[in-house]
């Protein structure tokens, strides 16, 4: 799986996490996965908490 950065250096790399319903769809396609729709609210609530606390891991601003 390729990891999508966005800082310079791998010190403080942040994955770029999908953020909408439509990316999460994508992205698990892509994987050969499915979100049934239900838990697509859930899933992408959860992509943003943990986009958040990788940003904070990497010293970036949430």
């Amino acid at each position: 799986m390729t990891v999508d950065t966005m800082a310079d250096t791998p010190e403080n790399t942040v994955p770029k996490l999908p953020r909408s319903e439509a990316e999460a769809q994508a992205c698990a396609a892509r994987h050969g996965w499915t979100i049934p729709a239900p838990c697509l609210p859930g899933v992408v609530a959860n992509l943003d908490l943990l986009a958040r606390h990788a940003a904070i891991f990497a010293g970036k601003p949430a």
